[in-house]
């Protein structure tokens, strides 16, 4: 059976995946955009769809792709970069003599639609990555509560220590699309936000399946997070406090 084309998002933490998901799901075009090579979520999806731990990453991301499809159409994995070095570490090692990155992405994603989603100001995406650190707090749909009664703390240190993990993640990325030849769509988590049912006729567009787009969401099902205090503290950064 041929293996349906996937959505690969490469990405960095704080990015807005979670948003852009949503926005995906609703289409009904890819299935969820799941973190399947994210050790924890692949040992609980490996048990969910019958999957043995001894066995290989293709024949496990084949199963997902089974599972997790929409449908008649595709499904969708979101890639950070320390997954994808572990899995090409792993793979390597268990791999015949000579075999490159390319071949090996390749053989793991036979068809894919590829998704460049990374912030400009990562200043703002590394204040957003310290208090969802602090608070434990990486998603909210609409209607939920934010913070769990937890106060975030402002640490000019664990923040400028993001900045300087997130730029290098997404240096990892280009180094990654030049090793692989890969083109991906580029797409701005300050673009996202800002006209998310556009971005997401963009997406749509580049993959192979058909879809309404006066149908398309408006927005997503989860909520921004951002708040007066991610300001703050983005201020309070910048003035070199």
């Amino acid at each position: 059976m041929k293996v349906p084309a996937a959505l690969v998002v490469f990405t960095t933490q704080r990015s807005g995946s979670n948003f852009l998901g949503s926005l995906i799901l609703q289409s009904w075009t890819y299935g969820w955009l799941g973190e399947w090579l994210n050790p924890p979520y692949e040992i609980d999806e490996r048990q969910r769809i019958g999957i043995s731990p001894e066995a290989d990453l293709a024949t496990y991301l084949g199963a997902v792709s089974a599972a997790r499809r929409t449908p008649e159409k595709g499904w969708a994995i979101k890639l950070m970069p320390e997954h994808w070095e572990r899995a090409r570490v792993q793979r390597l090692k268990d791999s015949p003599n000579g075999m490159g990155e390319g071949e090996l992405f390749r053989r793991l994603f036979p068809e894919i639609v590829p998704v460049f989603l990374y912030r400009r100001d990562t200043v703002a995406q590394a204040v957003s990555l310290t208090i969802a650190e602090q608070t434990n707090e990486w998603r909210v749909f609409d209607g939920e509560e934010t913070y769990s009664g937890r106060e975030p703390v402002y640490d000019r240190t664990t923040i400028a220590r993001n900045v300087e993990r997130l730029e290098s993640e997404n240096s990892y990325w280009e180094v990654f699309f030049e090793k692989v030849q890969l083109d991906p769509l580029r797409i701005a988590y300050e673009a996202l936000v800002s006209n998310p049912r556009v971005v997401l006729e963009e997406i749509l567009s580049k993959g192979p399946y058909s879809f309404n787009a006066g149908k398309l969401p408006q927005t997503s099902t989860t909520k921004r997070q951002g708040s007066a205090l991610n300001l703050e503290w983005i201020r309070r950064f910048r003035d070199g406090e």
